[in-house]
């Protein structure tokens, strides 16, 4: 995943976001993901809604649906989503299938799609398989025998390209959608994060 880190004047965020500019300084950049967490509840869930809550720790978010203070903007290169297998979990892969998946279509229910909400503006939805993780298992194993995975790298997850900037003080979401609820072997978590820019003040 490679994108360009550079910074930006506060004005020139504010033309990027919003239709009007306003004055402001120089500000300085660092690439920055935002995470998110969501528990899939086995043959329940239909919808998960990301960066709305308050999560119970910092394992789970590092926003906890606060939004960005004044005067922070985040430019989104990619965004992804990881699942994370449960503990003494025997089928992984295939339970990362399945969510991923949905039925596959079966009584043309179609397969999951995910969408970005800012304010009321939504971009969206596209299907869920095609938003992959930052870096995540890599192969096949069943815990019978002696196999092989690896911590892949990421693969950029769904490109954004900076063209959408989130500004200061404004709601926003990651909405994923099930047509209908999926059955596996445990509940997961789903892991959301958005990677790219983040813009703040110079202290």
């Amino acid at each position: 995943m490679k994108f360009k880190v550079r910074a930006r004047s506060l004005k020139d965020l504010a033309m990027m976001a919003e239709p009007t500019a306003v004055p402001g300084g120089q500000s300085e950049a660092l690439a920055w993901t935002f995470f998110d967490t969501n528990l899939y509840v086995s043959a329940a869930t239909t919808q998960l809604t990301y960066f709305t809550t308050t999560r119970a720790n910092s394992q789970l978010s590092n926003l906890n649906g606060r939004g960005l203070p004044t005067p922070q903007y985040f430019e989104i290169y990619s965004f992804n989503l990881d699942v994370l297998s449960a503990a003494g979990n025997n089928t992984p892969l295939e339970d990362s299938w399945d969510v991923l998946n949905g039925l596959g279509g079966a009584g043309n229910t179609g397969a999951p799609t995910w969408q970005f909400v800012l304010a009321d503006k939504v971009t969206g939805p596209f299907p869920l398989r095609g938003l992959h993780g930052l870096g995540n298992i890599h192969g096949f194993t069943t815990q019978a025998t002696t196999e092989y995975a690896q911590n892949g790298d990421g693969t950029g997850g769904f490109w954004a390209d900076g063209a959408i900037v989130i500004p200061p003080n404004q709601t926003f979401s990651i909405v994923v959608t099930w047509p209908a609820a999926v059955t596996l072997s445990s509940n997961l978590d789903l892991v959301a994060s958005m990677s790219g820019v983040l813009h703040r003040r110079v202290l």
